[in-house]
């Protein structure tokens, strides 16, 4: 049709497939009806005029011919051609990429390993093929997720994007939020089916909503399983307990919990601690055992020991070396710093008589080089005798005269002959500057008199204040077993040498000089919740010992943090008695540990003005950490500052912004500036502390952020969800080598969408209006030469 009848019979613009059709279309007897009675209308107008009878018969055909004309014209004459188009379907590529994917499990037992994001990226790379052919006839959308989803590139000529495996490094995979977040993305969109490239792990599995949604949509999930299903052991390094400063021939324990996820297997497991110096050179080592429970994880805690001979800062290496295959050991090692100083411990022992503890203990602060001792028999009369290395005056008083010592001794001295104002000042000097109290119980006045003193709180046993007598003693005579706790701090290694722990003829009451003959009957219910026995007594056998309880043993010797320092309460004065066996050996292995540990807090605090504390030092994002400033120096308290600007800024990624918070003076706490800081993503942070009210003092603390998902610390495959996911979906489970095969399980999913009808009108066209005014004036012109008008 060209575009001269096209336009005459306002058909401009159809394309083919057109059908004609009537707006108020007829029946076909109607159609004769109207033809019948235009026919017989016209030749009734016609029948009685004057003329001859042919031109009245042509005449009678052109005006039937108008008739019938214009009621096809009412009927709505139209040309319709219907609209119909197909919407292709989708398909969502989603792609783990979170830091999982990094662990080197990805091989046959024996083979050469390589990371599981290298073998996701080899798997789609070798589908190509089945990519094109996917994008033939579906739109492919490709994802990749963590904790989120995020878009992949795809680069221009490219069906699949290149992935880069240094990306994958998300600290938690969420399954759950990223496929809800794709189907959000493809709302009111066919999606032929989503396949997920996974090793499995993730700390929210597909919720049962979740599951109903996809069936109830009918998108099945596909899901290609990335890693080893049976994945070897993870050992891996936990919290590690190290003293930050110690003394130059202090034995300084490093504590390390050792975790072991073997969810596959139970068999008992061994891997070698080591603590390696700055030069690689092996200082300690222990093997450690861990047994698997039901759920396939373990934990065992192993301490290991070094005598710095010399001052200066150690910065080593705790080092794992596990026994067969190992699943992720980049996680097998972790740093341990701590500075070694040279200087001699400051120790005032304060006792009431001269009793067998008290003449020992005043002899070995004598001859230990490495103390510098003021040891005092205190009178009921308030007068006292001098003894020791370093002349006293008198008794401290301020907190200036307490901050000479680094521990403070307290025998079998009754609390009244002090003031409240020393007690206070000696509280503060513990809670404040780190200073060490050894508590070492008497038959007379401790712990009965300090219950209701200022230093009662400082006791890590609960006492009424009415109480004012000893506590019970045992009636028989007791041995002294360690405590795991005394293990983890270094104590009681009382063997020839540190690895020998606690000698097995300590435990022997049948050697006689093994018995210590006077001893306090301290309840374990008793003991502050913060208290915790490093040694126990165990009595002999007898009517009053025979609850399992005693067999065990009661808390003898109790250690508890107090502020910035530390107490250890020792409940019996007869250590002196193990000297019977092989002399001074025993004694001072008991003694100068605990005295050195005590110390150990003061390093940090000396001759500074000003602390910086942070609580906890190892954080967890989204969780707040106190930050405080302890003003020590009561010039800069006088300065009356209103604040302590301090800075925040994270070492392990570069060009970071640092964070400045504003420490405001906290209220009840004179000298105290804190604030709180809530991390939001994991790393290494240094907290520094300049301002001009700390003299010019720069104070400097670490913290390490972890997020607490971090699947990496459990990084084994779980095949099985992805496996259910798939299966009650609908889907199916892929290999990666047979990824190929996609394009063929993939249901069709496209939509004919049919729109609104394209309608023209022909009753108002031009051509409808030409005829009927040529048939009107066709008869018009006949009854002119009929001479009928």
């Amino acid at each position: 049709m060209n575009d001269f009848f096209a336009s005459l019979l306002n058909l401009g613009g159809m394309a083919p497939g057109e059908s004609f059709t009537f707006a108020r279309p007829l029946p076909p007897w109607a159609w004769a009806s109207v033809v019948v009675a235009a026919l017989v209308l016209a030749g009734w107008s016609y029948w009685r005029l004057a003329g001859s009878q042919t031109p009245r018969v042509i005449l009678a055909l052109l005006r039937a011919a108008v008739l019938t004309l214009l009621v096809f014209l009412l009927a709505g004459p139209q040309y319709v051609r219907q609209n119909e188009r197909v919407e292709r379907d989708w398909v969502a590529v989603l792609v783990d990429r979170s830091g999982s994917m990094q662990t080197p499990d990805a091989a046959a037992p024996g083979s050469p390993r390589e990371t599981r994001a290298a073998v996701a990226q080899q798997a789609v790379r070798n589908a190509d093929p089945a990519w094109a052919a996917i994008a033939e006839r579906s739109n492919l959308l490709w994802l990749g997720f963590d904790s989120s989803v995020f878009d992949l590139p795809v680069a221009a000529g490219k069906r699949s994007p290149d992935l880069d495996q240094e990306k994958a490094a998300g600290a938690a995979t969420n399954l759950s939020a990223a496929i809800e977040q794709t189907l959000r993305r493809l709302a009111a969109r066919p999606v032929s089916g989503v396949v997920v490239i996974s090793d499995g792990r993730s700390v929210s599995p597909p919720s049962r909503a979740l599951i109903k949604r996809l069936q109830g949509e009918q998108i099945p999930v596909f899901s290609v399983p990335i890693g080893r299903d049976v994945a070897p052991p993870d050992f891996s390094i936990g919290r590690i307990e190290s003293p930050k400063s110690v003394f130059v021939n202090d034995i300084v324990p490093v504590s390390a919990e050792i975790n072991l996820s073997s969810p596959d297997a139970l068999e008992p497991r061994e891997a070698q601690v080591e603590l390696v110096d700055a030069q690689g050179n092996v200082v300690d080592r222990q093997r450690a055992r861990l047994a698997p429970a039901a759920d396939g994880q373990a934990s065992a805690r192993v301490t290991l020991t070094t005598t710095p001979g010399e001052a200066g800062v150690r910065n080593w290496t705790l080092r794992l070396v596990p026994e067969g295959e190992d699943l992720a050991p980049e996680n097998n090692q972790s740093p341990v710093r701590f500075e070694a100083v040279d200087r001699q411990i400051r120790v005032l022992y304060l006792d009431g008589y001269p009793r067998w503890e008290y003449r020992y203990l005043k002899n070995l602060f004598l001859r230990e080089k490495s103390i510098r001792a003021s040891a005092t028999l205190l009178a009921a009369d308030r007068r006292f005798i001098q003894e020791g290395t370093e002349p006293l005056a008198s008794i401290p008083s301020s907190r200036e005269e307490w901050a000479r010592y680094d521990v403070i001794v307290i025998g079998d001295v009754r609390s009244e002959l002090f003031s409240a104002e020393q007690l206070a000042n000696l509280r503060e000097h513990v809670a404040s500057r780190g200073a060490g109290l050894l508590w070492i119980a008497g038959a007379n006045a401790t712990p009965g008199t300090w219950g209701s003193s200022p230093l009662g709180d400082l006791l890590p046993m609960q006492t009424s204040s009415e109480q004012r007598s000893p506590l019970s003693v045992f009636k028989s005579p007791v041995t002294v077993q360690r405590a795991p706790a005394a293990e983890r701090l270094g104590l009681l290694n009382l063997g020839e040498t540190p690895r020998d722990g606690w000698p097995a003829s300590l435990a022997d009451p049948a050697r006689g000089w093994t018995k210590l003959w006077w001893a306090q009957n301290i309840d374990p219910g008793s003991l502050k919740p913060t208290a915790e026995p490093i040694a126990f007594a165990v009595p002999e056998p007898s009517e009053e010992t025979s609850s399992a309880a005693d067999a065990i043993g009661r808390p003898l010797v109790i250690t508890m943090r107090f502020g910035a320092g530390r107490v250890v309460y020792v409940g019996t004065d007869e250590t002196w008695r193990w000297r019977y066996a092989r002399g001074e050996p025993l004694p001072e292995r008991f003694w100068l540990p605990i005295v050195r540990l005590l110390a150990r807090e003061s390093l940090s605090r000396a001759d500074t003005p000003a602390i910086l504390e942070v609580a906890p030092q190892r954080a967890s994002t989204a969780r707040p950490v106190r930050l405080a400033v302890r003003i020590l120096d009561q010039r800069l308290l006088e300065n009356q500052p209103t604040s302590i600007a301090a800075t925040i800024t994270q070492t392990d990624q570069r060009d970071a912004t640092p964070l400045s918070i504003s420490l405001t003076p906290e209220l009840g706490q004179g000298g105290v500036f804190s604030s709180t800081w809530v991390p939001g993503a994991p790393g290494t942070y240094r907290v520094d502390a300049a301002d001009s009210s700390l003299g010019g003092t720069t104070l400097s603390a670490v913290v390490d952020v972890f997020a607490p998902d971090d699947e990496r610390r459990s990084p084994q495959t779980d095949h099985p969800t992805l496996a259910a996911l798939a299966q009650q979906t609908g889907g199916q489970l892929i290999t990666p080598e047979n990824l190929s095969s996609l394009p063929q399980l993939l249901p069709n999913r496209q939509l004919r969408i049919s729109d609104a009808p394209e309608v023209r009108t022909l009753w108002d066209s031009p051509a409808a209006l030409a005829a009927l005014v040529l048939l009107l004036v066709l008869e018009w012109v006949g009854r002119r030469l009929i001479r009928l008008v």
